[in-house]
């Protein structure tokens, strides 16, 4: 991988470098030797990031709080949140931070963009979707996935985006994950004797991908755009092409150490039947001679470290004493 194309400019922007994904991609810089190159935007936890990267403060809420990006040509774009029920709660609220951080971003942002988007853009299709079907998802999250992405298009028709790689993500793991999340609940319940109930039957596709290996991947994307020609846009899904749903990461898990699960047929509001088609994908690490992970090896790697870090506040999602709920 060369770099020399960004070095003249002010390097890559991370926006959102502070959050679950951006700390994936910091972990993915440190492997890659990329730390010279990177700036990461926070917006109250600077040490969050690491201190060796640049770091800068922007509050995207305001109208005003991109300015300080406006000299950036080359941006990653990971900002906003991944709460199927933050979007049911409080529409507005999902819109404000998965929509509106966007347009005021793009209020002085000019130049090439890797944007991180949902496969919640899928809800409602089943099975392997490819990336142009023209669909409208059903949930509010989807909804305000796909706007973002519609208003990306829209810069990008007016020019004020140069290039445009979208990838839609399905679910991802690792550190910095929130612990009502799949892996950190299994962890408690390994370690306190607790009980998982999945709700869906556990059926709800996950096909995951460690945080570290998602920024790797937006990393060699960022380089890749910049070596085409303006008006270059594309869109691809982002997750293993191995079928993996929430039933089998409890199994795999739960034979490493023990820790009781149930399986519940119904509770899911948003069951994933949908999972990205990764033929699109497969041609771009060909190019990039990379490969998919040995994801059981990952997940109990990580699976494994969180014994070690147990969860310090107790888990908000009890249904009973020693019992967790997953998706909550």
């Amino acid at each position: 991988m060369s770099y020399g194309h960004i070095l003249m400019d002010k390097g890559i922007l991370v926006v959102g470098g502070s959050g679950f994904i951006g700390k994936g991609i910091q972990e993915a810089a440190m492997d890659m030797g990329m730390g010279d190159l990177l700036t990461f935007t926070y917006s109250e936890h600077p040490e969050r990031i690491n201190d060796g990267f640049k770091k800068v403060k922007v509050d995207l809420l305001h109208k005003e709080g991109a300015d300080p990006l406006k000299d950036y040509r080359v941006a990653i774009f990971v900002a906003g949140h991944g709460n199927q029920g933050t979007a049911d709660l409080d529409p507005f609220r999902d819109i404000q931070i998965n929509t509106s951080l966007f347009l005021n971003f793009m209020r002085y942002y000019r130049g090439s963009l890797v944007m991180l988007s949902s496969q919640a853009v899928y809800q409602g299709l089943s099975g392997a979707v490819k990336e142009n079907v023209d669909h409208v998802p059903e949930s509010p999250f989807g909804i305000s996935k796909r706007m973002a992405e519609a208003y990306a298009d829209f810069y990008y028709r007016t020019e004020h985006i140069r290039k445009l790689w979208v990838f839609r993500l399905l679910y991802a793991y690792g550190r910095g994950e929130l612990e009502r999340c799949l892996l950190p609940m299994c962890a408690w319940a390994a370690s306190n004797r607790g009980k998982v109930v999945l709700h869906g039957g556990g059926k709800s596709y996950l096909n995951p991908l460690s945080s570290s290996f998602v920024g790797e991947v937006l990393l060699r994307a960022v380089d890749t755009v910049e070596e085409q020609d303006d008006g270059s846009r594309e869109v691809f899904n982002l997750n293993h092409p191995k079928k993996m749903t929430s039933l089998d990461v409890v199994k795999l898990l739960s034979g490493v150490k023990r820790f009781e699960y149930t399986v519940d047929e119904g509770g899911e509001n948003w069951p994933i039947r949908y999972r990205g088609d990764t033929d699109k994908l497969a041609v771009l690490f060909k190019e990039w001679k990379m490969s998919f992970r040995d994801e059981n090896q990952s997940l109990v790697d990580y699976f494994m470290d969180l014994q070690t870090r147990p969860i310090k506040r107790k888990l908000r999602v009890m249904k009973s004493k020693g019992e967790i709920i997953w998706p909550v």
